[in-house]
């Protein structure tokens, strides 16, 4: 009896350690920081993506120009903190559409494979300036954005 007793703490042990390692695999992202750092930016990036939408929606819906245009989200979805949606005359045509929420590492790279590299989504480098999350470029922007958000812009013609 003494020598099965080792035995059987073992196999308890190693049960629960397995049990455990499934446990941790279940839960979203994983319990590890990486998986979950992950998670926060899929989320934050599915929040920006479809607070463009609706601030694009709404930017069509008011033909004027706005430092401050109401956006109205899909059922459910709050709007993210610190978003602002707002439009600028264009110098050449129509008006600029800016829709900007706080940017979260890794959040660019989430927007960029949801969106299939859409050429309408910039991330603030820079005081007046926004870098293309699909090429190299840098585009103008106004000094007011902030840096370090993640940016779609679209030009409207209404």
């Amino acid at each position: 009896m003494g020598s099965i007793l080792p035995v059987l703490l073992a196999v308890v042990f190693a049960g629960l350690i397995a049990q455990g390692m499934q446990l941790a695999q279940a839960l979203p992202g994983g319990s590890s920081q990486s998986g979950q750092s992950q998670n926060a930016a899929a989320a934050a990036a599915v929040q920006a993506e479809l607070f463009g939408a609706a601030c694009i929606n709404a930017a069509l819906a008011s033909p004027a120009i706005s430092s401050s245009i109401s956006v109205t989200m899909p059922a459910g979805v709050p709007v993210p903190a610190q978003a602002l949606c707002e439009t600028v005359a264009d110098p050449v045509a129509g008006r600029d559409v800016y829709s900007y929420t706080p940017g979260v590492p890794g959040e660019a790279t989430s927007i960029e494979s949801d969106t299939e590299g859409n050429a309408s989504w910039f991330r603030s480098i820079a005081s007046g300036q926004a870098a293309s999350l699909s090429s190299e470029e840098i585009l103008q922007i106004p000094a007011t954005i902030p840096v370090g958000v993640m940016l779609e812009v679209v030009q409207v013609n209404p």
